[in-house]
């Protein structure tokens, strides 16, 4: 799965290629990316590949999914299970955590954004009972 939110990337003399933009493709789904030039097809799909960055203005996480599978819920959302090839966008002051399935290893690679005035940082643990409610599901 692919997953932006609240995405912008500027260039030289202010020109913003990407502004706000939030989508989520999920695994399996086929895309087109249409439109005319200078509207910002090459680079959204420069940032997928991580070849651009966003504006580092606000921070945040990027985490892509390399092997296993695991974890990722947003404090008050129903969490999503994470494949390989997955890539989550965690915007800034977003509390969230990410672990891996009770029965796989998951590993991952967690990317600081740097942001003004923003950081990442550890917060308490999952307790049990959260994570035993999510391997009901699977």
């Amino acid at each position: 799965m692919i997953h932006f939110q609240h995405v912008t990337k500027t260039y030289k003399g202010s020109w913003k290629a990407l502004d706000d933009v939030t989508l989520q493709i999920a695994k399996g789904e086929f895309v087109f990316l249409t439109g005319p030039s200078g509207a910002g097809k090459s680079t959204l799909l420069k940032m997928i590949y991580m070849d651009e960055r966003p504006d580092a203005l606000r921070g945040g996480q990027v985490l892509v999914c390399v092997y296993g599978r695991g974890w990722y819920q947003e404090w008050g959302k129903e969490a999503r299970e994470l494949h390989p090839g997955d890539v989550v966008s965690i915007p800034p002051d977003v509390k969230h955590w990410h672990g891996a399935t009770a029965d796989s290893w998951f590993q991952h690679l967690a990317i600081e954004v740097p942001g003004e005035g923003s950081s990442n940082e550890w917060l308490e643990p999952v307790d049990d009972e959260q994570y035993v409610k999510l391997e009901g599901r699977e």
